[in-house]
């Protein structure tokens, strides 16, 4: 970037380094009713191990909505990493697929995690183990190998990517105090904090390199736009116009920036070129636009505002031409995101009963209502597709919380220090 378009700060030193204050923790509120059974044996050599591999696999199945994991109480017969299957005492229970594995320690120190994802109806034949591997990791490295590991058996399951290996990016007010800026596995776990400030936090958005956050603050009574790098911890300006500066997005080969400006008087979409620093305005007019989010082909973005009367969804072509309205059912529609496949719309509803989280096919204009939880906001979708996190309110609280994009499975993710919210999830990177 020009030095003459951007000002560069520096953060405080080690304040990535910080733990953050609490863990996000699971708290299950909705099952599957007609995900696919699954087997996940526990691995053999897991006893003492500070994380459940098993135990880790599960749980990311189960959160996917795809997969609905048998407990091993309801197993027909124990089996181990060397053990022979039964595969029709398997196909009996309904289950096709059995995952067993085992973990040893080298003279290194290191774990050696092994696996075998086998198939009932191939039990009897060579050609049983339709999935296997070998990770030699750290202990500090368990839960990053059992995400791995659910990777593989999603992908060869369901010929999808996996997203268990991602992050998420969220904001924290612990105590209504300082506002913190946290960066955890995509379940909660491993949580560190990137940024502490007096003033509000708002929108992390993650550049498709993982490099990099884009938020917004309120410093010095003045709300602006910074990207804050991952590893260095500098700080980049990127607007800090007269009025509103808010919700930036990144596009997603990472050239880009959409956000709101009000320079004009009135709340307008922008996006902002990070290579030459030139700005262009995409909408016009006496309504209020906000809360830009792009399209997967980064040829469109979506927006919400009150053009028709109330807030609702439309897209914009990147040139500024052909504006559509998405949204029509419901009082408001707000927060929209497209899902990485690009087929459905992923927003925010206001019903009779409260702010709830709905889908939308773009093809046919279809709608369903995933969740039930009161007041939801900022809806932000795994970059697979098949899970969302977003904010609800929980009596005087708001956390994150977790559905499935068919709203099979659903989670709550309380912070212990209180107030989560702006939940962004990360890309699979580049």
């Amino acid at each position: 970037m020009k030095k003459k378009l951007i000002k560069l700060l520096s953060i405080l030193p080690l304040v990535f380094c910080l733990p953050a204050f609490a863990e996000l923790s699971l708290t299950i509120t909705k099952g599957q009713d007609t995900a696919q059974p699954i087997a996940i044996n526990s691995f053999d050599g897991n006893q003492g191990l500070s994380q459940n591999i098993s135990e880790i696999i599960s749980s990311d199945l189960q959160r996917s909505g795809k997969f609905s994991p048998l407990s091993q109480q309801d197993f027909p017969s124990k089996i181990s990493f060397t053990s022979n299957v039964n595969g029709q005492a398997w196909l009996d229970k309904g289950v096709n697929d059995i995952l067993v594995g085992k973990i040893e320690r080298d003279s290194s120190g290191q774990y050696a995690i092994s696996y075998k994802l086998i198939d009932a109806v191939k039990s009897t034949k060579s050609n049983s183990v339709v999935a296997q591997g070998l990770y030699r990791v750290q202990d500090k490295d368990l839960r990053r190998a059992a995400h791995t590991i659910s990777n593989v058996i999603y992908q060869k399951i369901l010929n999808e990517k996996g997203a268990f290996n991602t992050k998420i990016a969220y904001v924290t007010q612990p105590n209504n105090k300082k506002w913190l800026l946290n960066i955890a596995d995509y379940d909660g776990y491993n949580p560190k904090t990137l940024l502490t400030s007096s003033e509000p936090i708002l929108s992390p958005s993650w550049s498709p390199n993982l490099k990099d956050i884009a938020y917004s603050t309120f410093e010095n009574n003045k709300e602006k736009i910074y990207i804050v790098n991952m590893y260095s911890g500098k700080r980049v300006l990127i607007s800090d116009a007269r009025g509103i500066n808010s919700a930036p997005s990144f596009s997603p080969d990472g050239t880009k920036l959409a956000l709101v400006l009000s320079k004009t008087g009135n709340a307008e979409i922008y996006i902002k070129n990070l290579m030459t620093g030139q700005l262009t305005q995409l909408t016009r007019g006496r309504s209020v636009n906000s809360e830009p989010s792009w399209s997967p082909d980064g040829n469109s973005i979506v927006f919400t505002s009150n053009r028709g009367g109330s807030p609702q969804i439309y897209k914009i072509d990147v040139s500024g031409s052909n504006v559509k309205r998405l949204t029509f059912e419901g009082r408001k529609n707000q927060n929209g995101r497209i899902t990485p496949d690009g087929k459905t719309l992923i927003n925010i509803r206001q019903t009779n009963d409260g702010y709830h989280l709905v889908k939308q096919n773009l093809e046919t204009g279809a709608t369903a209502i995933l969740t039930s939880t009161f007041l939801d906001q900022s809806p932000t979708v795994a970059p697979n597709g098949s899970m969302i996190i977003y904010t609800a309110t929980y009596g005087n609280q708001q956390d994150l919380s977790m559905v499935s994009i068919d709203g099979r499975f659903a989670a709550r993710l309380p912070d212990s220090s209180g107030n989560a919210k702006f939940p962004s999830w990360s890309p699979f990177g580049k």
